[in-house]
């Protein structure tokens, strides 16, 4: 049996049938963040400081500080949550927290990197 298995991997190989390509169905986060606003179905939260939310911000975005994300945070379950900060490591962190949660979230990465209008 495992001469048949080993054979078969083997010939599939040299058929090219197994590779490493990306499927073609994959999706770009951009193209994520797009069917996110156009079904108008979001909430984008920003995990910065007080002081960097006040400095500037997406347009529309909750200020929820990093370490105050938890069950308790308000946030509509029935909308998919788009989460940045100023580094990075904090808005990967609360999207591990609020999955956990139930939410359906995207880490939209650091501030600096946002094409989205800002105030």
């Amino acid at each position: 049996m495992k001469k048949v298995l080993v054979t078969i991997c083997f010939m599939a190989l040299l058929c090219g049938c197994i590779n490493d390509k990306k499927p073609d169905f994959t999706v770009s986060d951009e193209e994520i963040l797009e069917k996110f606003i156009s079904e108008d179905n979001y909430s984008i939260v920003d995990v910065r400081t007080k002081e960097e939310y006040e400095e500037g911000h997406v347009v529309g975005a909750i200020h929820i500080p990093y370490d105050e994300i938890d069950e308790n945070t308000g946030l509509d379950k029935g909308k998919s949550i788009i989460v940045y900060c100023q580094e990075g490591d904090e808005s990967g962190i609360v999207c591990d927290k609020l999955r956990a949660l139930g939410y359906e979230v995207f880490d939209l990465g650091t501030y600096d990197a946002i094409t989205l209008e800002k105030e």
